[in-house]
């Protein structure tokens, strides 16, 4: 009888558990990125990417854009 090998029964078994997993990280980094937003909304940092050209284009200033991965997996 044919029988596969550990490694690959392992994998299965970690893909199995990993969409459980994976949604609850997926709450979590929502969760960090929405107070990260509120954080710097309360600094006065736009997080309207139309709103901010708007604003730009009004007072002549270029947009400082900051992009993270911080809470990423």
């Amino acid at each position: 009888m044919f029988q596969l090998p550990k490694t690959i029964s392992l994998l299965g078994a970690a893909m199995f558990a990993m969409p459980l997993v994976a949604q609850q990280d997926q709450e979590a980094l929502i969760e960090k990125r929405d107070a990260k937003v509120a954080a710097m909304s309360e600094k006065g940092w736009v997080t309207d990417y139309s709103k901010a050209r708007e604003m730009a284009a009004e007072s002549g200033k270029m947009i400082f854009v900051y992009f993270t991965r911080s809470y990423a997996p």
